[in-house]
């Protein structure tokens, strides 16, 4: 009876180590899954990540660009105002000095009239 008692509990010690190991197992094979899946996220979250820096990248380079460009139109814009202002500036000055001149012939030929009509007719 004894003989039979200490070999069952050396089964069932046995069994309980053998079911010791298969939790052990299953426990690092699940850890080793749970890794592997972290692992997995982390890739596509560093796949997504580096898609979305060469988006902004490639965003920012547009910008640059559209900004160089205006930039560009700007100074053009300027130096055509700059040009226009002196074009008008100088034609303003030749009418202003057109519109002296007339007044000047104007008032020459009225006293031109006025001393031929004198030399017509002069006063006794």
């Amino acid at each position: 009876d004894a003989l039979r008692w200490g070999k069952g509990m050396a089964e069932q010690l046995v069994k309980g180590e053998q079911d010791q190991k298969e939790n052990f197992k299953s426990a690092i094979e699940a850890e080793r899954r749970q890794e592997k899946a972290l692992a997995a996220a982390a890739r596509n979250q560093e796949v997504e990540l580096e898609a979305k820096l060469n988006s902004s990248e490639a965003e920012v380079k547009v910008q640059g660009t559209d900004l160089a460009t205006a930039q560009r139109d700007l100074a053009e814009v300027k130096h055509e105002f700059a040009a226009a202002k002196q074009v008008w500036q100088s034609t303003e000055s030749k009418l202003r000095q057109d519109g002296a001149a007339a007044a000047q012939a104007l008032a020459s030929r009225d006293e031109s009239v006025q001393w031929l009509k004198a030399r017509e007719h002069p006063k006794h």
